[in-house]
């Protein structure tokens, strides 16, 4: 089994969310991406030359010819693509459509590890979160509210996020307005589950709640 791999959260096209009072749109969520990616591959190359392990994960689109071509000159070559279209819950829950990824690249699970889950419309500052995950590999993650993982960026292994999407469906998440947040916490400390928590993960990251960047 394989060490790690990246999943690069993407929800590329905003048109069927319904939460549209907190989504970005146009040309400014395509902004985030190329602002974000440009971010992360900056920092990556400084420590690894192999992209092989890098996957872009999008549920919103049918494939690559229809993202922005400014968002794809961002990724380098090598870097592998997962499209699912299939966002059905995550319209409405952005947690559901963290399981809908999961489900849609299982396979990839089961070849490795642990996962590093990151939304690429996040800058990164530095990449000490990396740097501490790979100096000990572990479930990580940074403090949030209080019951709550922050989910912009964590790592987890694979098997725990495998076990994970066996208890919970995207449906019941959205149905019932269940924090993913919350839910993964509890996931993991109901099944004594260890982790580690960080102060700062090095990100500056798009509270759209709020319509702030925030560095985390």
């Amino acid at each position: 089994m394989k060490d790690y791999f990246i999943q690069l959260s993407c929800a590329f096209s905003s048109d069927k969310f319904t939460q549209k009072a907190y989504v970005s749109e146009g040309q400014e969520r395509a902004n985030q991406y190329v602002d974000g990616l440009n971010s992360f591959f900056n920092f990556y190359s400084k420590y690894q030359e192999d992209y092989s392990n890098i996957y872009i994960v999008d549920n919103t689109l049918e494939d690559k010819s229809k993202v922005n071509p400014k968002i794809l000159e961002t990724i380098p070559n090598g870097v592998n693509y997962i499209f699912s279209n299939e966002n059905t819950y995550g319209k409405n829950n952005k947690g559901s459509g963290c399981i809908e990824q999961w489900i849609s690249c299982e396979s990839v699970l089961h070849d490795y590890e642990y996962v590093w889950f990151s939304s690429s419309r996040s800058q990164y500052r530095d990449f000490s979160f990396y740097e501490t995950f790979i100096k000990s590999p572990t479930n990580l993650f940074r403090k949030w509210h209080a019951g709550q993982f922050f989910t912009n960026s964590f790592f987890i292994e694979s098997k725990t996020a495998l076990e994970y999407i066996k208890y919970r469906t995207p449906k019941s998440l959205s149905d019932n307005h269940i924090c993913f947040e919350a839910d993964l916490y509890d996931f993991l400390n109901e099944n004594s589950i260890k982790y580690k928590f960080l102060e700062n993960i090095g990100i500056n990251w798009n509270d759209e709640f709020t319509n702030t960047v925030r560095e985390l």
